[in-house]
């Protein structure tokens, strides 16, 4: 018999034109060795379901290229053995192809008054490919809630909160 589907993948390493998806294997392998997996994408305004690889992958993992910049997909995965294949997989989140933003650098620092603090940080080592508009500044007292400090993008990496 065909094995049961493999687990709902999950999507990683996301960059604009690639992301790499990750599974489990079926409960069940229909009484004899699952012999390898078929994985295929959906953009989600799409209706169609395509096939990603030639060849039966033997690992639980696998890097999907190719992909769109900008575009939403959703992955799906089948496993195999002598018998034949399984039902597919539940589908995976949809996840954007964008190259991920690097947080800024840990803000110091560089003036100190009575009634406000200058901060100073690094911008991200990677934008994503967009340039930084602006940052927001956050406070909190203790393990008290974060508090937003400006009202409109700071577009440097200095600001006095007071």
């Amino acid at each position: 018999r065909p094995p049961g589907p493999p687990e709902k993948p999950v999507v990683y390493n996301v960059t604009c034109d690639g992301m790499s998806i990750q599974w489990d294997a079926p409960v069940y392998d229909g009484g004899s060795e699952v012999t390898g997996f078929h994985v295929e994408k959906k953009e989600r305004n799409s209706i169609l379901w395509q096939k990603v690889n030639t060849s039966p992958i033997s690992g639980r993992d696998y890097r999907i290229t190719s992909l769109l910049e900008g575009l939403e997909y959703q992955f799906r995965v089948y496993a195999e053995n002598n018998a034949g294949l399984s039902p597919c997989s539940e589908a995976s989140k949809h996840t954007l192809a964008v190259s991920p933003v690097d947080p800024p650098g840990t803000p110091d620092y560089i003036d100190v008054t009575r009634e406000s603090v200058t901060l100073k940080w690094e911008a991200p080592l990677r934008d994503g490919g967009s340039k930084i508009v602006g940052y927001c500044v956050e406070k909190r007292q203790g393990k008290g809630r974060w508090l937003r400090c400006n009202f409109t993008d700071v577009s440097e990496c200095q600001f006095t909160v007071s």
